[in-house]
């Protein structure tokens, strides 16, 4: 099994590989890692499809490889992969037909994936490590930075600085990024860049959100992100160009 998730078949297998860990008889919610008090009554669903895509994101990139890499062989085994994926996405759907909130309760009966069939896509992770390896976050960083993020919008809601339009702006914005970190191990790091780039765009149009303390810790939170995220050289660019702009925001409110 590759160490690093850095790119969407080792992302794949990791999930894939959880599934029995966490035991027989559970509820599709569960295995897919949602919790039973979600807001949002279509997270599994949009859990599914996460885990769909990534099986679709994996093969595009196997066949993308250099021909001697040989995608070919390496996915000879894949579309068992895709296939267990889904029958995944139809248990879960099921119970969803009338109420999407019921695919939660849904029980899912545990099988194991074959372990030539595993040990096929361990070799396509290895294969896109070496030739296109893609930024990431270890589990303990994204511990620790979902807790820094939940701690930011606790200061948020609390401040009494910013106004009522300011705090909703704020805690959306922080909120997508906690989510892009939670999904992380299962959508990588495109989502989370994603949404780092929201919130810096919109700081850029809002003074009202612009408090000194937020934005000080803000910056703090962004530099510490820029620095866990591995694969540096892919996103070098990008972050950079995101801490000079959060640092040039911050900057104005202290001048």
């Amino acid at each position: 099994m590759p160490d690093a998730l850095d790119n969407p078949a080792a992302r794949l297998a990791a999930f894939l590989r959880a599934i029995p860990e966490r035991g027989r008889d559970r509820t599709v919610g569960e295995v897919l890692g949602v919790t039973a008090d979600a807001n949002e009554p279509f997270d599994v669903a949009l859990r599914m499809i996460e885990i769909r895509r990534l099986a679709q994101n994996t093969r595009t990139a196997v066949e993308a490889l250099p021909p001697e890499e040989d995608p070919a062989l390496l996915l000879q085994h894949f579309s068992e992969v895709e296939s267990f994926v889904l029958a995944m996405a139809s248990m879960a759907f099921s119970s969803a037909r009338i109420r999407p909130a019921d695919s939660f309760n849904a029980r899912f009966g545990v099988r194991r994936l074959a372990g030539d069939v595993m040990f096929s896509l361990d070799i396509c992770a290895k294969a896109l490590h070496r030739c296109s390896p893609e930024p990431y976050l270890a589990p303990e960083q994204l511990t620790n930075l979902i807790g820094r993020t939940r701690s930011l919008i606790d200061e948020v809601v609390l401040s009494e600085r910013l106004t009522p339009g300011a705090k909703a702006f704020l805690v959306e914005r922080l909120r997508e990024i906690e989510t892009a970190l939670l999904g992380a191990q299962i959508t990588g790091y495109a989502n989370l860049e994603d949404a780092v780039d929201r919130l810096t765009g919109g700081l850029l149009r809002r003074e009202d959100a612009r408090e000194k303390g937020i934005m000080e810790r803000i910056t703090a939170f962004v530099k510490q992100l820029v620095q866990a995220a591995q694969g540096t050289s892919a996103i070098a660019g990008a972050t950079a160009s995101t801490v000079q702009a959060i640092e040039t925001i911050s900057h104005s409110v202290s001048s």
